[in-house]
């Protein structure tokens, strides 16, 4: 006989199966459709079938990752701030749906390392609000932030839907004037089909042509006020469909391909986080 803690892991790796293959199926179906699998394979020299694999098991293992670390949402001292003066830009973290603060564990183990003290992981309130709202939350975080540091400007480091809860807030709620840069991992900024199987007010919002995505479009860099917006995304991004929808085509944004990295594959992948330094410290 099975025990009960067994069973439970058995059903756990089921659960996280079936969601890797339901999004792979919906990308991979896209994919097809749109020759832009035949590209992936071209692009990268790589035998479509070996990659359907990895990136499945890569799916799995990363959603195994978010589950191990999810405890420490709740370990206080992780992420307690300093009460020291930073020597540079204090930064901001925004997780994506359904997500916490825990999205940014290794991310705040990486940036220590790199001699980065001043950092704040957001826990958005609510699994089921609209964007609009969670960027309220966000304005909150950063005006006591600044007033606490008597700091002028931060950077936001936004992943999935926290991308575009942090374009609403410098868009729409006057944050230019206190975000610096702006490095969005993986953010559906043009909308995304994977949509439909959101719940809450945040889902129609993000659905490709929505009137919340055309409300925040951007035409240009002055779309942002003064803050720098790059633009990180993935080839082999599931949660994107069609992954063109996570580029900016706007002048004077850049948008950076990280290669084939699966969508939770943003927060605790090294060569994403290098990308993501690199643009923090450049002047």
């Amino acid at each position: 006989m099975l025990d009960i803690f067994t069973w439970f892991l058995i059903a756990v790796l089921f659960t996280w199966t079936f969601y890797s293959l339901l999004f792979f199926t919906f990308f991979w179906y896209e994919a097809v459709n749109g020759r832009y699998w035949e590209k992936i394979a071209e692009k990268y020299s790589i035998n479509l079938k070996l990659f359907s694999v990895k990136a499945i098991l890569t799916s799995i293992c990363n959603l195994s990752k978010v589950w191990i670390y999810w405890p420490f949402k709740y370990v206080s001292n992780y992420w307690v701030l300093p009460e020291s003066s930073p020597s540079r830009t204090p930064i901001v973290f925004v997780h994506g749906y359904f997500h916490n603060r825990s999205a940014w564990v290794k991310y705040f183990r990486w940036l220590k390392k790199e001699g980065f003290t001043h950092l704040l992981a957001l826990d958005l309130k609510g699994k089921f609000n609209g964007i609009e709202k969670y960027a309220k939350q966000l304005e909150e975080e950063v005006e006591k932030l600044t007033e606490k540091y008597e700091e002028d400007k931060v950077d936001i480091v936004a992943h999935s839907m926290g991308g575009l809860v942090s374009r609403y807030y410098i868009q729409k709620l006057g944050g230019s004037k206190k975000v610096r840069k702006l490095v969005t991992l993986g953010t559906p900024h043009n909308g995304t089909k994977v949509a439909v199987f959101v719940l809450g007010k945040a889902r129609p919002q993000m659905l490709p042509g929505s009137n919340f995505l055309e409300e925040i479009s951007i035409k240009d860099s002055g779309s942002l006020g003064g803050t720098e917006l790059t633009v990180l995304y993935s080839d082999a991004d599931f949660m994107i469909v069609p992954s063109d929808l996570a580029r900016v085509n706007a002048e004077g944004i850049e948008n950076r391909c990280v290669g084939l990295i699966s969508h939770i594959g943003f927060i605790y992948n090294k060569s994403v986080f290098r990308n993501v330094l690199s643009i923090l410290t450049s002047d």
